[in-house]
C-alpha cells in the first residue's frame, strides 16, 4: 500500500471539484425514467380537466306542439330558448381559481419530481461512500495478499510457523471478504439507480462527493426553505384559493339572470319576443359560505402544523450534520497524522514486531479508516436530506 493514500480518500470532501457528481445522473433521469413521465403527463391530464368545463351554464331550448281540445283541428307551436348568466364577479372568482389550481397542479410535480431526485441522490451517495470504500479495500486486499503469500514462501522454507501463515491467511480472507462484499453492494446500488433510470444502464464511478456546504445560519437558512420549498408554496397557494373560494360562495349569493327568446304561433297568428328573468338563490347557497370558510381556516391549521414539524425535523438533522462534520474533521485530521501502517509494515519486515503484533496494529488503524469514511458517508447523507428541501 502506497503511503498516504488514505490522506486522498478520505479528504476529498473538502477539495474543490467543479464536477458536480450527481446532476449528470439527474439529467439522464430526466430524460429516461418513465415514472417522471407518468408525473408529466398526469399533471398535463389534471390542467386539461380543470379547463374542461365552461364557466358558462349551458343554454335550453323547449319546443312544444299543442293539440286543441275543443276543435282537433287547431294546434299551438310553443318554442323558447333561455340562457342562464351569474353576476360577473363569479365568472371572475371561478377563473382565477382555475388558474391557481394549475399552478397548484404545477408545484404537486415539482414535488414528485424533486422526491424522486432526492431518491437518487441518497443512492449515489451510497455509491460514491462504496466506490471509496473499494478503492481501498482494493489496495487493503493488495497488501493482504503480498503478507500471505510472503508468509507462505517463509513456511516452505522453515523460517515461519503454521500459526504465523494461519493468521496471515485468516487476514487475508476476512479483507477479501469486506471487498467482495462492497462489491455486491454496488452492484445492487447500481441496479436500483437503473430502475429509476427507465431500465437504462448508468455508469457511476465517482469516488468524491457532491458540493454542499452545511449553512452557516439555520433560522436564515429555514426561512429560504419555508419562502422558497414547494411543498410550502403550494400549501401557501391552496389557502389562497380557500379564500377565494369564500368570495366564490358569498358572490354566488347574487341573483342570476336568465334571457332568451319565446315564441307561440297558432292556426290564426301567435306571439314571439324576448324574455328575462332572475334566479333567486334562497335555498341553493344556504351555509355554503360557512363551509367556504371552515376549509380555509383547516388549511392555514395544516399549514402551520406542517411549517412546526418540519422546522423541528430540519433543526434536528441540521443540529446533527453539524455533530457529524466536527466529528469527521477531527477524526480526518487524527489518522492524517498518525497513519503509520507503512511503518508497521517496515517494523514487520525487520523483525522488530511480530506478526501479530503488526495484524493488531494494522487493524486497529484499517478500523479507524473505516469509522472516518462512515462519518463522511453519514454527514453527506444528512447534507442530502437538507438539500432535498431546497428549490431546484
Amino acid at each position: 500500500m502506497k503511503k498516504y493514500i488514505l490522506i486522498v480518500l478520505i479528504f476529498n470532501i473538502l477539495s474543490l471539484n467543479a464536477q458536480n457528481a450527481y446532476q449528470s445522473v439527474l439529467d439522464q433521469i430526466e430524460a429516461n425514467s418513465t415514472v417522471l413521465s407518468a408525473y408529466r403527463s398526469h399533471a398535463e391530464a389534471e390542467k386539461a380537466e380543470n379547463y374542461a368545463g365552461s364557466l358558462f351554464a349551458n343554454p335550453e331550448l323547449e319546443a312544444g306542439y299543442l293539440f286543441g281540445i275543443n276543435d282537433g283541428s287547431e294546434h299551438r307551436i310553443d318554442l323558447s330558448i333561455n340562457q342562464e348568466f351569474d353576476f360577473p364577479t363569479v365568472y371572475s372568482n371561478k377563473n382565477k381559481i382555475r388558474k391557481l389550481n394549475n399552478e397548484v397542479i404545477d408545484l404537486e410535480y415539482e414535488i414528485q419530481r424533486n422526491e424522486f431526485f432526492y431518491q437518487a441522490q441518497q443512492i449515489c451517495t451510497d455509491l460514491i461512500f462504496n466506490n471509496i470504500c473499494l478503492k481501498y479495500h482494493e489496495q487493503c486486499l493488495e497488501n493482504a495478499e503480498t503478507m500471505e503469500k510472503a508468509l507462505q514462501r517463509k513456511l516452505e522454507v522453515g523460517e515461519a510457523t503454521v500459526l504465523e501463515y494461519r493468521n496471515a491467511k485468516m487476514n487475508y480472507i476476512g479483507v477479501r471478504n469486506e471487498y467482495e462484499m462492497h462489491i455486491v453492494e454496488r452492484e445492487r446500488l447500481i441496479g436500483e439507480l437503473k430502475t429509476l433510470n427507465g431500465g437504462v444502464d448508468i455508469d457511476f464511478t465517482q469516488d468524491f462527493y457532491d458540493e454542499f456546504s452545511l449553512p452557516e445560519d439555520f433560522d436564515s437558512w429555514y426561512q429560504d426553505v419555508e419562502n422558497n420549498n414547494p411543498i410550502f408554496v403550494q400549501l401557501n397557494l391552496q389557502n389562497v384559493i380557500n379564500q377565494r373560494n369564500i368570495k366564490l360562495t358569498k358572490s354566488e349569493w347574487a341573483p342570476k339572470l336568465n334571457v332568451g327568446y319565446m315564441m307561440e304561433k297558432e292556426s290564426d297568428g301567435g306571439y314571439h319576443g324576448p324574455t328575462i328573468g332572475i334566479s333567486l338563490p334562497f335555498w341553493g347557497n344556504a351555509r355554503t359560505v360557512r363551509a367556504a370558510e371552515a376549509k380555509a381556516a383547516s388549511g392555514e391549521a395544516i399549514l402551520e402544523n406542517q411549517k412546526a414539524t418540519l422546522h423541528n425535523e430540519l433543526q434536528n438533522q441540521f443540529l446533527r450534520a453539524k455533530i457529524l462534520q466536527s466529528n469527521y474533521l477531527e477524526m480526518n485530521e487524527l489518522i492524517q497524522n498518525t497513519d503509520s501502517r507503512d511503518l508497521l509494515r517496515e517494523a514487520y519486515e525487520k523483525g522488530e514486531k511480530t506478526l501479530v503484533e503488526y495484524l493488531v496494529e494494522f487493524e486497529y488503524q484499517h478500523d479507524a479508516v473505516l469509522e472516518v469514511f462512515q462519518l463522511q458517508h453519514e454527514y453527506q447523507k444528512v447534507l442530502v436530506d437538507l438539500q432535498r428541501y431546497m428549490i431546484k
